[in-house]
């Protein structure tokens, strides 16, 4: 299954409050100066699905605890149609874990280590302006056929070329 995410940003806290029409859920990257990482660095990736993105960002309170000014991305799910999937939750939810698994933001805790439930061929393809975010990335090579990390997976070994 693909996952399409379309990011706008950078954006202000004052134009993040004001997401809050239906169509405005999805997740959200905070980037700002981290003492070890350095300027700019992706701190965080959290999502907002059963409550709008300006009301889960006004909960978030980024200034106390980066001595920068923070920025802020959005990200919405994106479909052929544009008509919203039945599994749209499931697919927010799918779509974090996998961010959070694939580039471990400074400062997340939770779903750095932890892709249970995600299959095989889930592919999160980031859109627009993803800033340090990968353009493409997947669990597979950490849950195909019961591989883990960077083993060759079972079955598979080099082509013997002939001249």
């Amino acid at each position: 299954m693909d996952i399409h995410l379309n990011w706008v940003g950078p954006m202000s806290l004052e134009a993040a409050h004001e997401l809050l029409n239906q169509d405005d859920v999805g997740l959200y990257q905070w980037y700002g100066d981290h003492p070890v990482y350095g300027a700019e660095t992706l701190l965080y990736i959290g999502m907002a699905f059963d409550q709008r993105l300006g009301e889960r960002l006004e909960q978030e309170n980024w200034g106390e605890w980066i001595p920068s000014t923070p920025s802020l991305y959005v990200g919405r799910v994106c479909t052929e149609n544009g008509s919203a999937p039945n599994n749209g939750r499931t697919i927010v939810m799918t779509a974090e874990k996998v961010l959070l698994f694939s580039h471990s933001p400074a400062f997340n805790s939770s779903n750095l280590n932890n892709i249970d439930g995600v299959a095989q061929d889930v592919r999160v393809l980031n859109w627009g302006m993803r800033k340090s975010l990968l353009p493409e990335v997947s669990v597979y090579r950490w849950v195909a056929g019961g591989q883990h990390g960077h083993r060759l997976p079972n079955g598979l070994s080099p082509v013997q070329w002939s001249n």
